[in-house]
């Protein structure tokens, strides 16, 4: 390899390192404007219940609040991508 080839290469990692931390800065970003917790999922005979919990204790997400236990499941998914 030439002596510019790593030169070359080393300007690519840092802009992928640039990219990389702003992506990191989104989706930290979004992890902070969704609630508080994480979403439990308990089985019931046939169905499921959604509950939130704070680590200690845990509240019942009805039907109607159905928006709630989707934005927990796209919090789960964003920490999961910022791993």
């Amino acid at each position: 390899m030439a002596k510019g080839g790593g030169i070359i290469l080393y300007e690519k990692l840092l802009v992928e390192q640039v990219r990389i931390e702003r992506r990191i800065a989104r989706v930290q970003k979004q992890i902070s404007e969704l609630p508080e917790g994480k979403l439990i999922c308990c089985r019931n005979g046939k169905n499921y219940k959604y509950y939130q919990s704070d680590g200690h204790t845990k509240v019942y997400i009805p039907k109607k609040k159905r928006r709630l236990a989707e934005q927990l499941t796209f919090k789960k998914y964003l920490s999961v991508v910022l791993e």
